[in-house]
């Protein structure tokens, strides 16, 4: 993921994510699933089965 990011933004080419995370739930309820995104005020944590399971590439996080 590091390495598409880092070729999206050489680039300039935009791309998108599907996240794959265990989720008890899948309602978003139990925030099993919460992953932490950059975003231009942040770090921010959404829920994959509820905001995703695709996100912008560029504000993914690394594990």
């Amino acid at each position: 993921m590091l390495l598409m990011q880092r070729l999206g933004r050489e680039l300039g080419i935009a791309g998108e994510v599907a996240m794959e995370q265990q989720m008890a739930c899948g309602l978003g309820m139990c925030f099993c699933c919460v992953r932490s995104f950059q975003t231009a005020d942040g770090i921010e944590s959404r829920r994959v089965c509820i905001e995703g399971p695709v996100f912008k590439l560029d504000e993914a996080l690394s594990w």
